[in-house]
């Protein structure tokens, strides 16, 4: 994540934590897990892992606009998927909706 993303989104009031090694998110609580989908080989099972961990919401972030690797993104489990050309405003806003409606789901409970 570079580094003005990530202040972007801690001044939208985000604890950001990010990791160069994959294997790092399975072991963190987060809120909502923001996840680059560069290395879409490693990125599916990952998503997976994480899922069966957690309900939370899990947004692929990524340049890639292939149809084939979106989809199968979404379909091992990813709530969303959130193209790295939108603005960091557009991010924020939409990262911002799925904590608000995972919130209400959780509080339906």
């Amino acid at each position: 994540m570079n580094r003005v993303l990530k202040r972007k989104l801690e001044q939208s009031g985000f604890k950001v934590v990010s990791y160069t090694s994959m294997a790092w998110y399975i072991h963190v609580d987060a809120d909502i897990y923001l996840l680059d989908l560069w290395l879409e080989d490693l990125a599916y099972p990952l998503i997976k892992k994480i899922r069966n961990k957690t309900d939370k919401p899990i947004i692929i972030y990524s340049t890639y606009n292939n149809v084939d690797i979106i989809e199968e993104a979404l379909n091992s489990w990813a709530d969303a998927f959130i193209n790295k050309l939108s603005t960091a405003r557009t991010l924020i806003s939409r990262i911002q909706w799925f904590y608000k409606m995972y919130n209400r789901l959780i509080d339906k409970k």
